[in-house]
């Protein structure tokens, strides 16, 4: 749709862009497991028994980069001979803290997610009991728009708004 001009920029991860698309770093997004906030986890971290003893509410939009991260960690249960055991899937957050205090639910999520939902319906965010890469988040627009003043002032105003989170470099 960006190639076609009905969408001016788009943000997020997005590794099938070519040749007349430009990019910019806006921050790198780590994760998280959303719990409910009376549920143990020792030092702040799930261990890898709490993590794949709980039911998991798997979140998935359906724009997003998102994806990325559920392929990065269904390899490391598959290396591990390890299987979550999945109790819902949604594609909103809108009552994603609703539904892991109600339960023994882990919720993966982006650092961004967890920080906006940390206090509202009792949870909490602890560390994944495994690395993963962090993701990175930027802007893509299609060359057209590379000289636009207000495609410009637009790309400007949202490199204010995230590029103080680690990892922020130039447009490439």
């Amino acid at each position: 749709m960006m190639k076609l001009g009905q969408i001016d920029l788009a943000i997020g991860m997005f590794r099938d862009l070519h040749g007349n698309f430009r990019q910019q770093l806006l921050f790198h997004e780590a994760y998280v497991a959303l719990v409910r906030k009376d549920q143990p986890a020792a030092g702040g971290r799930l261990s890898i028994e709490e993590f794949f003893a709980s039911d998991h509410v798997i979140y998935q939009p359906m724009a997003g980069s998102h994806a990325h991260f559920e392929a990065e960690l269904n390899a490391l249960c598959l290396k591990s001979g390890k299987v979550r055991r999945i109790a819902l899937q949604l594609a909103h957050s809108s009552a994603l803290d609703q539904i892991v205090s109600s339960g023994d639910f882990i919720a993966s999520v982006p650092t961004s997610l967890a920080e906006a939902l940390i206090g509202r319906n009792g949870v909490r965010a602890v560390g994944l009991p495994f690395d993963i890469a962090t993701t990175a988040i930027a802007q893509f627009w299609h060359e057209r728009y590379q000289g636009d003043e207000g495609h410009q002032w637009l790309r400007a105003l949202i490199h204010e708004l995230f590029h103080d989170r680690p990892g922020s470099r130039g447009a490439v």
